[in-house]
């Protein structure tokens, strides 16, 4: 049983690659300019591979242009590119007298190339879903975030009104209630002093006390 610890060194690699493959540059050339880069690479292994003689096979590097067009490619381009390989591959051992062609390690070859140029093929159409996906998100934070603040600010605001509503019913109150606590002691001055009572100066310092405070 494997322990748990190894499979974390693993994994951190796996995302590793897949942070990398995201972070490719994704500059986009034209089918025609695509196609012309592969051929000029295939040319030039093949190339190689006559010079090296039939002897020593060359076929993994035809991988090079095959994987250029399943990558900025599609599908498609990336199988034509395999049997190009594939025929310059031959071509190349004839030139370089090879006795008798190996028509069965070309099937293997292509079907190699084929399934390799599918699983990466699938891959950029796995990276560009994600990339997506994250873009998607991103912009849903992005305005979930806007949301949030413009609620903020018209709860802030709402607040506001508020405080002032509320200050400013104290304050009417209060001054109601003052004005009515300064009659009605005017009222008990005017009664104390027609009859000269002593409780007249109480009332008369009860009146200036409200005057003062009346804002």
């Amino acid at each position: 049983m494997q322990p748990p610890g190894d499979t974390i060194p693993s994994r951190s690699k796996l995302d590793s690659i897949i942070a990398n493959l995201r972070n490719f540059p994704a500059f986009r050339v034209s089918r025609k300019a695509l196609v012309v880069a592969c051929l000029f690479f295939v040319a030039i292994v093949g190339y190689i591979d006559y010079l090296t003689g039939y002897e020593r096979s060359l076929l993994l590097f035809y991988l090079l242009p095959i994987s250029l067009a399943a990558w900025f490619g599609s599908l498609l381009t990336a199988l034509g590119i395999a049997v190009i390989s594939i025929a310059v591959s031959l071509l190349s051992d004839v030139a370089a007298g090879i006795p008798a062609l190996g028509f069965w390690n070309a099937g293997m070859a292509f079907v190699s190339y084929a399934l390799f140029a599918g699983l990466l093929s699938k891959l950029r159409t796995l990276v560009g879903e994600l990339d997506r996906r994250v873009q998607e998100r991103t912009l849903a934070l992005q305005r979930e975030v806007a949301e949030r603040q413009r609620l903020d600010r018209e709860i802030a605001q709402v607040a506001d009104r508020e405080r002032r509503r509320l200050g400013q019913d104290l304050h009417d109150r209060l001054g109601q209630h003052l004005t009515g606590t300064a009659l009605a002691a005017q009222v008990l001055k005017e009664k104390l002093t027609a009859k000269s009572a002593p409780e007249a100066t109480e009332a008369r310092a009860l009146r200036r006390r409200r005057d003062r405070s009346d804002p």
